[in-house]
């Protein structure tokens, strides 16, 4: 479409929530931490336009299929394409996502105002946002074959809290032909695939809508252009966060995708369970004395909102994402290995001695690192969301423990400590499946079914301690599935 041919002007300005943790690393390490946050002027965690614009441009791929190299796809003749000596530059304009403060008001353009200053100073989410010697960090470890941590497999990640909100834009040049590109395009920031930064297959990353508010606006008035158009556009003022002259939006039906499944697991522990690496006791009335216990339960800092007024909530437990998916890889590994009747005893390297990249059905589930020069790496299909359980819907307990001397085998001198476990809290995990490439037979499925199938069913722990009997589960799968899967997916059980 030729410059001359655009007759209308769209412009959709909107709120993101992070339903989980975000991110969004600048690539470049700053000498404590392994993935530094990526942050604006001002310092504070930013939205880069780009990558807001290429989640976007890959889902209207995924949901606008074209196989024909000779015609050029809706998703390029709207975002733009490169092909040798032809192309056409992006129709759609993204803004980046300006980080809102605790009263959900942007913070625009450089902070050099004294009253700009004192916002970062003493706004509660900008104040904790800004401070990089506050920064939240996941720590993450590689589970090697045998179940247990790799060797050299421990990092981190630099995570903003679930709950912040950020404002954004989007602009569109269009004609009159093409109108419905303009809804189809806002409704993909109600796909449940939007997902932005990294670990996104490991629980962060979740975005959500909280409002949005967009206008068509017929700006040609040779071609049936409207007057009020133009002044309403040229009145809008600057302010990502200003809907004036805007009006609230949301799609008319749910955004639908055939290649979707999405299931939701309700678990309930059994006994006692502990997702290590927290800092402070989650009930420090149940303590013993004035010593801390030396190992609880993790807990993390997030935003929530009263209407238009967020505030920092510290006290909930998490169950991340990476916990959970950690255990159904190396399960599903082991269910594929059997359900193929590859046994140890017929490989020349035993299947205990390498990892999940050499199973072809793990790779397909969990992705495949590219760490060579095939080019053959590809993210998972499987996506969980970190969640939470409130801290006063939980019941903790102490263990007391003697700390073992690994020479003697007996009790060391003065080496006595206690653990926080959680006894109840059930919870509620939101899992994905990418369907694109698979059959309702492929043996992947089957694997992950029968390794669903232990965890709900109270045969794979999840958390600390699960050698001791701790963090075995019990609870339901429901699945949401396209009808070829739904029969498939449903049927959770031992796979035959």
């Amino acid at each position: 479409m030729a410059p001359q041919d655009y007759t209308h002007f769209a412009i959709a300005r909107f709120v993101l929530e992070t339903k989980t943790p975000l991110s969004i690393s600048s690539g470049q390490a700053d000498g404590v931490h392994d993935a530094a946050l990526v942050r604006d002027a001002n310092g504070l965690p930013m939205i880069p336009g780009t990558a807001l614009a290429g989640v976007l441009r890959h889902l209207h791929a995924r949901l606008n299929p074209h196989d024909d190299p000779d015609i050029n796809s809706s998703t390029e003749r709207l975002f733009g394409y490169q092909h040798r000596d032809t192309g056409t530059p992006s129709r759609l304009s993204v803004s980046h996502g300006v980080l809102l403060d605790a009263h959900g008001q942007a913070l625009e353009g450089l902070a050099t105002e004294h009253a700009q200053q004192q916002r970062l100073a003493t706004d509660p989410l900008l104040k904790r946002a800004v401070d990089v010697d506050a920064a939240i960090l996941r720590d993450r470890v590689r589970i090697a074959a045998r179940g247990a941590a790799a060797d050299q497999g421990l990092f981190d990640r630099t995570i903003l809290p679930a709950g912040y909100r950020f404002a954004a834009e989007l602009c569109l040049w269009t004609n009159a032909a093409q109108r419905e590109e303009w809804p189809q395009l806002l409704a993909l920031l109600h796909h449940p695939l939007l997902r932005l930064g990294g670990g996104t297959r490991a629980g962060l990353g979740a975005i959500s809508v909280v409002s949005l508010h967009q206008r068509l606006f017929a700006v040609d008035l040779k071609r049936g252009g409207r007057r009020e158009d133009v002044t309403a556009l040229m009145a809008l003022k600057p302010s990502l966060t200003s809907t004036a002259g805007l009006k609230a939006w949301t799609p008319a039906t749910p955004l639908a995708d055939p290649q979707l499944a999405m299931a939701t697991l309700t678990l309930k522990p059994r006994h006692f369970w502990r997702i290590g690496g927290g800092i402070d006791a989650v009930n420090k009335q149940k303590t013993r004395g004035d010593k801390a216990p030396k190992l609880v339960p993790k807990q993390e800092v997030r935003v929530r909102w009263n209407k238009q007024l967020g505030a920092l909530n510290p006290g909930d437990v998490l169950i991340p994402a990476s916990s959970i998916k950690g255990v159904l890889a190396h399960r599903s590994s082991f269910h594929a290995h059997r359900l193929a009747q590859r046994w140890a005893e017929d490989q020349t390297q035993p299947i205990w001695e390498t990892d999940r990249q050499h199973c072809p059905e793990a790779q397909t589930l969990f992705g495949l690192i590219n760490d060579d020069d095939s080019h053959t790496g590809h993210v998972g299909r499987v996506v969980i969301d970190d969640t939470w359980i409130k801290a006063s819907e939980v019941d903790v307990e102490l263990i007391t423990h003697n700390a073992i001397d690994r020479f003697s085998g007996g009790v060391r001198n003065r080496m006595l400590f206690t653990e926080q476990v959680v006894v109840k809290g059930q919870f509620t995990l939101q899992l994905m499946l990418d369907l694109r490439g698979l059959s309702a037979d492929d043996p992947a499925l089957q694997a992950l079914q029968a390794a669903l199938a232990d965890l709900v069913e109270g045969r794979l722990a999840i958390g600390a301690k699960s050698s001791t009997g701790h963090g075995y589960l019990q609870g339901t799968v429901t699945w949401q599935a396209p009808a070829a899967f739904r029969q498939t997916l449903s049927a959770l059980g031992d796979a035959p």
